[in-house]
């Protein structure tokens, strides 16, 4: 398969746990929030000239996870202001939550322009930089983050993110350290090291991370997801099941969280279910071969053999180079009603070419009645 089965989530998600905004206040609950973006709207009321009132609650939106609405204010911020820094900062982090990186990394290099000693704004860059996989550039932007600002837990985390992700584990190790020391109510730190022990497969380790992670953010969704990926790895299936349940209440459009449950639901033989997830994954990305393959596979173990048929085609379709679908649809072939063995031996040969050490494949060619 083209990802492993229970592997972490994409590198921009990766990053996107690194995202912070150093500095500001962060309230604690949503009544919070809401008085925040109550009094603000009424100091906006009274003066629609308010450059900081609509930064202000550009922030507080922000925080309350209502990004369109802050990249709103924070535009209103910058028309009214145009050398405010920080709302160029915040706007920057606004496009990163969305995932638009290159908006995020135009305005925080906007930010850095009008303030070169604003740290915040190189570590909010060098996150955005790291989502686009442009390591080196993300490292090079977290150094000069600690450099102007030595107490950066976000730019620490940020480097260990980097080391992580290019296998260098006790480097990563050290820097996320520094950066819960540096802040223990960081969350995103814990959650990136719990990803290095999860890439070590200590997954014991990986879960304690990320349990702290949510005890300090009930509404990080990538902790809840990855937590789920360590339970399925220690066969925890259930408990990783309600994990990517609740990624799936905090994010309902995250695709991977679907796939990763219907494996989760398809290795506890609950395949109706994981048809249902597989299905969900797939209207939210028809491109991805491994969520037919994931359906086509629970599809043969309830007989359906013609749709299993469908589904590894597709696979294959959308990734030429699967051996594993090509080995699945060979044995679909074997097992239907109808007995194709030409059909499958012309699979499993195709998928032994492509992965000569796939032992699945070799038993089923070996099971086939002789060619005529």
């Amino acid at each position: 398969m083209r990802r492993s089965v229970y592997g972490l989530a994409l590198l921009g998600a990766l990053f996107v746990g690194v995202l912070a905004v150093w500095g500001w206040k962060h309230l604690r609950s949503a009544s919070q929030y809401h008085r925040e973006i109550a009094r603000y709207t009424t100091a906006i009321e009274r003066d629609r000239n308010d450059a900081e009132a609509y930064y202000e609650r550009g922030a507080a939106y922000y925080d309350e996870k209502e990004y369109e609405r802050a990249i709103e204010d924070f535009d209103e911020a910058i028309r009214l202001c145009p050398e405010h820094a920080e709302a160029y900062d915040a706007r920057g982090r606004a496009y990163h939550a969305k995932r638009d990186y290159d908006r995020a990394i135009a305005d925080l290099t906007e930010a850095i322009r009008l303030e070169p000693e604003r740290a915040a704004a190189y570590e909010g860059r060098g996150s955005a930089y790291g989502a686009k996989d442009e390591l080196d550039r993300a490292m090079a932007d977290f150094n000069t983050a600690i450099r102007l600002d030595p107490r950066c837990a976000p730019a620490y985390t940020g480097r260990g993110t980097v080391h992580s992700v290019k296998g260098r584990y006790e480097d990563a190790m050290a820097h996320l350290n520094t950066a819960i020391r540096l802040d223990p109510k960081y969350a995103p730190a814990y959650y990136n090291r719990g990803n290095v022990h999860y890439r070590q497969e200590d997954y014991r380790r990986a879960i304690q991370d990320y349990d702290k992670v949510i005890d300090l953010d009930p509404d990080y969704m990538l902790a809840y997801y990855a937590r789920g990926l360590a339970r399925v790895n220690l066969a925890e299936y259930d408990a990783a099941i309600r994990d990517f349940s609740n990624a799936l209440r905090l994010e309902p459009d995250y695709a991977e969280a679907y796939y990763t449950r219907g494996l989760a639901r398809y290795d506890t033989s609950d395949f109706r279910a994981a048809i249902a997830d597989y299905n969900r994954a797939i209207e939210l990305d028809p491109e991805d071969p491994d969520a037919y393959y994931g359906r086509g596979a629970a599809y043969s173990c309830t007989w359906d053999y013609d749709q299993a048929i469908h589904d590894y085609t597709k696979a294959i379709d959308l990734d030429p180079e699967f051996a594993h679908a090509y080995c699945a649809r060979g044995m679909a072939y074997a097992y239907d009603g109808d007995q194709r063995p030409g059909l499958a031996r012309r699979d499993l040969e195709k998928a032994l070419a492509l992965n000569p050490d796939l032992k699945k494949a070799k038993d089923a060619l070996a099971n086939l009645p002789p060619a005529e």
